[in-house]
Parts: structure tokens; sequence; C-alpha cells
């Protein structure tokens, strides 16, 4: 938010975790890619989450949209699903600040395309006698491939 928006602004807890639970819930990594038709059934399922608030009033922060079980596997231990860290000292001049680290399946569709792109440039030989003249093989590149599929198929079956 630019430094004069932020004089019409306000913020409050509840507005900021209703936000924040619907971007975890329809894969959107800024606020204005909100898809507010998407629903808790249609998303993918974090493994765990961090939950990090800065800022004014902290008790008046409800974290509990973040423990629903609906949105971890049931096999995740209730313990390990959400961790919340809280700071009062303000964030860049802003009231209230809110951030999320999740773990969850959306990098799946990058990750993909990365892996596609990769292994047509190694298998048209881009770039990789710069690799092999400083020790690397191309052994080397193929583990790195299987073992960045094996984190993908990982995801998927999650």
């Amino acid at each position: 938010m630019s430094d004069s928006s932020k004089d019409f602004s306000s913020f409050n807890w509840p507005g900021l975790v209703k936000h924040l639970r619907q971007m975890l819930i329809a894969n959107a990594a800024m606020e204005e890619g909100i898809d507010w038709q998407v629903k808790l059934e249609d998303s993918r399922r974090s493994l765990a989450n961090t939950l990090i608030l800065r800022g004014k009033d902290l008790a008046g922060a409800d974290t509990g949209p973040f423990s629903e079980p609906r949105l971890y596997p049931p096999w995740v231990p209730e313990d390990c699903r959400l961790a919340v860290y809280t700071q009062p000292r303000m964030f860049n001049n802003y009231e209230k600040c809110a951030t999320l680290i999740s773990n969850n399946k959306a990098p799946i569709y990058s990750l993909d395309s990365v892996i596609a792109k990769a292994w047509n440039m190694f298998s048209s030989r881009a770039y990789t006698h710069l690799y092999v003249k400083h020790g690397l093989t191309e052994e080397d590149f193929v583990d790195s491939f299987v073992t960045l599929e094996q984190v993908v198929m990982s995801y998927k079956n999650v």
C-alpha cells in the first residue's frame, strides 16, 4: 500500500484475518487476486501454517479461523497445524499487519512448469557444458530433477 493511502485506510483484526484466510483458501498471492467465490471445500489443504500478527490491540485478533480442522489433512497433528506469533511493535508504520506462511499444494503447478523447462534445456544440452566444466556431472542434473519430481508427487498425494 502506498504511503499516501495509509491515512485513508482503516485496519481491524477481523477484516485482516478474513482477507488472509480467503487468500489462503483461494490461493491468492496478493489481496487483489482474492476470489471470494472459492469455498473451503474447493481449496487445497495446508500441511501447516504460520501466522504472524504485528501491531496494536493484538488481544482483539481471533486466529480461530486458521485452526479449523478442514484446512488440514486429518493425519496432521493438531498441535502442528498452526503457529501464531505476535509482536506489538508496528511494521512499516502500519497500525496492524498480518502475514501468513503456508505449506500447501500451491507451488505444484509452478514447480511442474520449472521441471518441464529444465528437462527441455537439459535434453538440448543448453548451458550444461558450463556446469560440467566446474565439476557437475549429467547424473547430478538427473538426480536433481528426480528429487524435485518426487517433492511434487509427494505434494500431489497430500
